[in-house]
């Protein structure tokens, strides 16, 4: 559904959907009549382009009432209004809980559209493109659900390269977790991770990815290439003081060694429970391996965190990223995080790079490393080997 009171930008973003195989679309020139179709759907809507400035109702308005009715699908902005502004109304559907994979700034064009829909999930719609995509879950992960799927090794990984802006080599890849289910498709991170985090399956959760990505990594260096590999820790990881001791002997297990091993620890989570994380997180800094402060800049101690704890990298959040070259305040707060870094004698990874302008942006301000679309989809451990030797 294509919401834009310019006629011209409706049949614009209409010719772009259709291009990406969408069967089934709907243009409106308001916010009232789009929430009127939206009610009358005999199916339903799997994506929303939402312009912010429309007479009649607004899309700020839309956001509102799309909340309301609880709308479950997926939402992108459109809008020629300033960055700062889009940012703004982001941040706002998302506060609604609403399901936004970014903005586009006006004039739309074909890269800003395959940056966007990059970022699609899995569409409910059987008939929509791209076909090959499993199901989304059609109800909530139950904690019990992800248990028993972690004891029959249906949580797999995923790895996503990272990039050394200065030579253009792999330098690296993160592990993120997925969840194969056997009827439901691909079970979105989204939905089982904070499952996870709340209850009884984070330490099997982080072992199974730990397991994984260890023996992924062993296979690659057979293979000759000599990667790092990037695994996430969860707020309840940091509390487990044993967790230092448990990564030390999987790495060792599988012959390798803690300079291989990043773990990227989010900024925010360092907050709570601070003297048991502080011991985790020193201890395993202690036994050689790498820490990485993930998401800099959203949670509320940042500096803090810097000051307490012996980082070695510094990812700057995607919001601060994805568009930097023309948001002149993401901008900004890149450029200050980097300095900052270079400062501390830590090293920084952009991640989020989804244009070229991104990847110029991230070159531009001194950026380490990058991570995103541009370069790679998150992919199977088992593509990596192919895609390093197309990307060489």
């Amino acid at each position: 559904m294509v919401v834009d009171d310019t006629k011209l930008m409706r049949d614009v973003a209409l010719a772009y959907l259709r291009r990406y195989g969408f069967l089934h679309c709907t243009a409106h020139a308001d916010g009232r009549e789009a929430l009127a179709a939206l009610a009358a759907a005999s199916r339903p809507v799997d994506l929303i382009l939402l312009d912010l400035n429309m007479p009649v109702m607004d899309g700020i308005e839309v956001l509102r009432h799309l909340a309301e009715r609880a709308y479950d699908g997926q939402l992108a902005l459109i809008s020629g209004e300033n960055a700062r502004l889009l940012r703004t109304a982001e941040t706002l559907a998302r506060a609604h809980e609403l399901n936004i994979i970014g903005v586009i700034e006006k004039p739309l064009t074909a890269a800003k559209f395959d940056a966007l829909l990059t970022r699609l999930a899995p569409l409910r719609n059987p008939n929509e493109l791209p076909a090959t995509l499993p199901a989304a879950p059609a109800i909530p992960v139950s904690e019990a659900e992800l248990l028993a799927a972690i004891a029959a090794g249906q949580i797999g990984i995923a790895v996503q390269p990272k990039i050394n802006l200065r030579d253009r080599s792999v330098v690296g890849v993160e592990a993120l977790a997925r969840w194969h289910h056997p009827s439901r498709g691909m079970v979105s991170p989204v939905d089982f991770v904070p499952v996870a985090e709340a209850g009884k399956a984070a330490e099997p959760l982080f072992a199974a990815v730990l397991e994984q990505a260890l023996a992924s990594l062993v296979d690659w260096h057979r293979q000759g290439h000599r990667l790092q590999i990037a695994i996430n820790i969860s707020a309840p990881d940091l509390t487990r003081l044993h967790l230092p001791d448990q990564v030390a002997e999987a790495t060792l297990r599988h012959g390798l060694v803690p300079e291989d091993i990043l773990l990227e620890v989010t900024e925010s989570r360092l907050i709570q429970d601070l003297a048991p994380a502080l011991e985790v997180v020193t201890r395993l800094r202690l036994k050689g391996f790498g820490l990485s402060i993930d998401d800099f800049g959203t949670g509320y101690s940042s500096l803090e965190q810097l000051q307490r704890i012996p980082f070695d990298e510094l990812k700057i959040d995607r919001r601060f990223v994805t568009g930097a070259a023309s948001d002149a305040s993401a901008r900004a707060i890149m450029a200050s995080s980097i300095r900052l870094a270079r400062s501390l004698g830590i090293g920084t990874v952009a991640e989020g790079i989804e244009t070229q302008a991104d990847w110029d942006c991230a070159l531009r301000l001194g950026c380490d490393v990058v991570q995103g679309y541009l370069i790679a989809a998150p992919m199977p451990p088992e593509k990596l080997p192919a895609w390093l030797s197309a990307w060489k």
